[in-house]
Parts: C-alpha cells; structure tokens; sequence
C-alpha cells in the first residue's frame, strides 16, 4: 500500500473534510464539531461528561484556551461565510 503525504495538499483537505463531515455526523453540532476537530473527539466527549464544562448536553465552556479561540474564529468565519453566501443572498 501507498503511503500518502499529508503535507501535501490534496491529500490534506480530502483527510480533513473527511473527518470534519465524520464529526458532524457524531455530534450532529457544529460548533461541537469545529472543538473537537482541533481538541480531539475524546476530549470533547469528556468535557460533555463532566458537569465543570457542559450542561445538558451543551458545552459550556471549553477549558483549552487554543481550542476556544479556535472554535470561536471558525464559528465566526462562518457566520460571516453565511452573511456573504447564504441561501438568502
């Protein structure tokens, strides 16, 4: 079998979109999907698990600061995506 670069472009988004379309579909959330994307889905699952940083099922607070702001600028990236694109435009 090929090993396949991921410093490679093309190799990198089809792996990329590939598990940001599997983590959408795991939590069915975008903005879960975007955390964990960058943290990991093991820990997203046990922020979930732990009242300290959820609340009913909502991620409250997201105790790695690289991963909050990176969560925070892509939602924000797409809201602006939206703004620009969106079906009402």
């Amino acid at each position: 079998m090929e090993r396949v670069s991921l410093t490679k472009v093309l190799p990198n988004i089809k792996y990329g979109t590939y598990y940001i379309g599997f983590l959408l579909n795991y939590y069915n959330d975008i903005e879960l999907a975007v955390t964990a994307y960058n943290a990991g889905i093991g820990n997203v699952n046990k922020w979930l698990a732990d009242p300290k940083y959820s609340s009913n099922g909502e991620l409250t607070h997201i105790p790695f600061g690289e991963t909050r702001a990176y969560t925070a600028k892509v939602i924000k990236m797409i809201e602006k995506y939206d703004e620009i694109y969106g079906e009402n435009n």
